[in-house]
């Protein structure tokens, strides 16, 4: 069988290429990031990883600002990002027996004109045997602010109103 002409294997690369940037943008939209972000986390939290959860996380996020009442003076001295993830580690390795899960309910997904995205979401934690060491605050129909990272551009959580914590 004879290879097709030149000009026809140009075509195919040019439909080729067309067709891998058009998924790359449609991949990139904030549609599709915003809710991959929120499953991420749900999956980090459901496989008791604090990197998973944290990965979600803008480095420019203010965790303290965020968590306002959270026990950080309990988890030692260090940067907020490493207490933070010493409190989740914590927090799964209690729960290794009775795993944590997060459910999400997205209300909307709004491209903001400076190139973030506000979510509006529902957010539920729980554990297999319904018990939590703590509680958290209301986290319903809650406003988060989610920026690009990184060189694929993908959503991650960059502000939201703070979350109470309480035991």
């Amino acid at each position: 069988m004879p290879l097709p002409s030149p000009r026809v294997r140009l075509i195919i690369v040019i439909v080729l290429a067309l067709t891998l940037v058009g998924w790359f943008l449609w991949w990139r939209t904030p549609a599709i990031q915003a809710p991959r972000t929120f499953a991420l986390i749900q999956e980090a939290i459901a496989s008791g990883s604090a990197n998973g959860v944290l990965g979600q996380i803008h480095p420019d996020y203010d965790i303290p600002a965020h968590w306002p009442n959270a026990p950080w003076a309990e988890l030692g001295s260090g940067a907020p990002r490493l207490l933070a993830h010493r409190a989740l580690s914590g927090l799964f390795l209690i729960h290794r027996d009775n795993p944590l899960s997060l459910a999400v309910d997205l209300v909307s997904v709004t491209p903001d004109d400076d190139g973030r995205v506000t979510v509006v979401a529902t957010l539920q934690l729980s554990s297999q045997q319904g018990t939590v060491p703590f509680s958290l605050g209301p986290i319903h129909r809650h406003r988060f602010v989610m920026a690009r990272s990184g060189f694929t551009g993908r959503l991650t959580i960059i502000d939201h109103a703070a979350i109470s914590f309480s035991r």
